[in-house]
């Protein structure tokens, strides 16, 4: 076999690279690296073949360098961090990863939801605290008959909405491209992004981060909320005015609020929306387990494979 070719892991979350290089063994070497930096990304990925990145930013100053790439290949669902006309007008075929977290990020969210609405944490620090009590001024409702708003419905909401069907939920949706979906399993009415956030109990947002989209939640959807309602964010934390947040919920207009993404990440350790005891923050975690894990690594070498021979790769994200 000729030259080999060469592939650039710009950066990743994982301690090692070994699934990408088993995959891609035999016809190229793997370099792994820790980017955070257009220029870091240029340095050492010019002369890369292909390239397989995280949140690294795959930009049109990045793209503009790239002398012989065939394929960025993103871990991820979300490619907010790749300018893709950039690399389309280059000819650089951009895939991704759309399946491979849902069940994970969508048993995450009901998680959320019934850690929230049910006051566990709550009640777990007041058995901590050495109390044994119930808080008659923290007041809990029944979930059965709640209604649950999703901010965009593609397969995570999806998912989420048949793995709780037999609940007893109410689901509301807002999706600008979706006007109307009904499955055996559930059914969910479509209705504007205004009564998404006025008559839900529930709101949980899962759209994916543009320009559009940007900073789209903020005080103008906040106070339309219900005072008993609670707000989960598992998409991108940047959809989000997190100050906005941080006042509806200091000044109590809602109930509490999840979230598993933050604008920035690391978040700025000075916010005061984390001294706040109604909102659950956790680390962009949503999507982990040992099985999505594998599944996204195998995945994103296997679009680089298909690529450097010459066959179609899955998942390709075109501008």
């Amino acid at each position: 076999m000729g030259k080999k070719f060469k592939v650039v892991i710009t950066d990743h979350d994982l301690e090692t690279t070994e699934m990408e290089k088993s995959v891609l063994n035999g016809i190229a070497t793997v370099e792994s690296y820790q980017c955070e930096t257009e220029e870091e990304v240029i340095t050492v990925a010019r002369d890369a073949d292909a390239i397989i990145t995280d949140y690294a930013p795959i930009s049109e100053k990045v793209a503009a360098h790239l002398k012989q790439c065939k394929i960025v290949s993103s871990y991820n669902i979300g490619i907010d961090n790749i300018n893709l006309k950039a690399l389309n007008d280059k000819g650089i075929i951009v895939s991704h990863v759309p399946d491979y977290c849902l069940h994970e990020v969508a048993e995450y969210t009901i998680g959320l939801m019934f850690m929230l609405v049910r006051r566990m944490l709550d009640y777990n620090q007041i058995v901590k605290d050495k109390e044994w009590k119930v808080m008659f001024d923290k007041p809990i409702y029944r979930m059965k008959g709640l209604t649950v708003g999703f901010v965009g419905f593609g397969k995570i909401a999806q998912t989420i909405c048949q793995r709780m069907a037999s609940f007893g939920f109410d689901f509301l949706a807002y999706d600008k491209y979706i006007q109307k979906f009904e499955q055996k399993d559930f059914s969910v009415n479509f209705t504007s992004l205004d009564e998404v956030f006025a008559k839900s109990d529930i709101v949980s947002v899962h759209l994916p981060l543009t320009t559009e989209t940007h900073r789209m939640i903020g005080r103008e959807y906040f106070s339309k909320m219900k005072p008993h309602a609670y707000f989960i964010n598992t998409a991108r934390g940047r959809i989000v005015d997190t100050d906005a947040l941080y006042e509806t919920l200091k000044e109590g207009r809602i109930a509490g609020a999840g979230l598993d993404v933050f604008d920035p990440e690391p978040p700025n350790w000075n916010h005061k929306i984390l001294t706040l005891d109604n909102v659950i923050i956790t680390p962009h975690v949503a999507f982990y387990s040992e099985d999505s894990v594998k599944e996204m690594t195998r995945s994103a070498a296997e679009n680089v494979r298909l690529a450097l021979t010459g066959q179609t790769p899955h998942h390709i994200v075109k501008s």
